[in-house]
């Protein structure tokens, strides 16, 4: 019986796609499991591996278990954070584009303009 990573070349492809794609989001414990693991079934089906899913998986490998209650917390929430990166918002009214008397009133405290909005409505 084949394990999973083995038991289809297009199934490792896949699986190979996806770790490259989320590793970055995974405890280093597991990463370097996986990556090992990954990396054994690719040369099993003679696939490319990036050259990131090797430099992973190199090294001295201790087991295919990972203890869950081992994992440094702190340091995989740092790289969490370190992995968000500052999407640009867009907002529906952008002030640069609006008229000078929308700017006006954006300038103002919110309080005033939602008055003003529900003045308006009634």
């Amino acid at each position: 019986m084949k394990k999973y990573a083995t038991g289809d070349k297009y199934v490792t492809k896949l699986n190979l796609k996806i770790f490259e794609d989320k590793h970055h989001s995974y405890p280093d414990e597991i990463e370097k499991t996986a990556a090992h693991y990954l990396v054994r079934a690719a040369k099993h089906f003679r696939l490319d591996v990036s050259p990131e899913i090797s430099k992973l998986a190199a090294g001295k490998h201790v087991s295919n278990v990972v203890d869950l209650t081992l994992i440094d917390r702190t340091a995989w929430a740092n790289k969490q954070e370190m992995d968000k990166v500052a999407e640009e918002v867009e907002y529906a009214l952008q002030i640069k584009r609006s008229t000078p008397f929308i700017q006006k009133i954006l300038q103002k405290k919110p309080w005033y303009i939602l008055s003003s909005i529900v003045k308006n409505l009634t």
